[in-house]
């Protein structure tokens, strides 16, 4: 979310949400999932799409089979968050995500990486910095952005184990592995890369 934060994106125009939470909209800001705090919105028609209706999306879509239901060159962004490792059929939905984009249109999202299994109904895949970049030159993407999240082996430890901790501790836990892992990163600068928590991609 900080490094989404870094980059200053405004979404304008229709905008795809793809299993995404619930909206709520406050002083005329959407709030849904969490990178909705981090992203700018301007006139913006925000249309959430999702397997499990409870969620009232706009649109209930099966992602694995279903075609998105909008026109060729239709939609100005897509957000795509935490979703392709729960789709096993992902070359199909990326496909239909570039279809229904417009021109020089963008999609946004991330996928984890060294993070543990969280079914959502399941959990098929991690997806490497390469293999995104393939993923989406195959999909007919031109510029094509991927992006490593992490820091150290130790910060990957941390994100494993962070949810059994108390919350009142976390914060000193994470400082600690944030400083042991700069210290590992300054005797191993070969290393550093090498302990990706996730990737986020910027792809038109």
């Amino acid at each position: 979310n900080l490094r989404l934060a870094e980059k200053m994106i405004t979404v304008t125009g229709k905008v795809l949400d793809l299993g995404g939470r619930a909206l709520s909209f406050g002083h005329n800001n959407p709030r849904g999932a969490s990178y909705f705090r981090f992203l700018k919105f301007e006139n913006a028609e925000i249309l959430r799409l999702d397997i499990d209706s409870e969620t009232s999306p706009d649109y209930n879509i099966d992602f694995e089979k279903d075609p998105l239901p909008f026109k060729e060159n239709s939609v100005d962004t897509v957000l795509a968050f935490n979703l392709f490792e729960h789709i096993y059929n992902h070359k199909f939905l990326i496909k239909e995500i570039s279809r229904v984009l417009k021109p020089g249109a963008s999609m946004l999202g991330s996928v984890p990486f060294l993070v543990r299994i969280h079914p959502d109904p399941k959990d098929f895949f991690r997806y490497s910095k390469d293999a995104l970049e393939q993923l989406f030159l195959e999909a007919n993407f031109g510029k094509i952005i991927v992006e490593y999240v992490g820091l150290g082996p130790f910060v990957c430890q941390y994100s494993q184990i962070e949810f059994i901790c108390p919350r009142i501790i976390r914060p000193v836990l994470a400082s600690i592995f944030i400083l042991m892992d700069r210290a590992f990163l300054r005797l191993k600068p070969h290393l550093t890369g090498r302990f990706p928590i996730n990737f986020i991609f910027i792809v038109e």
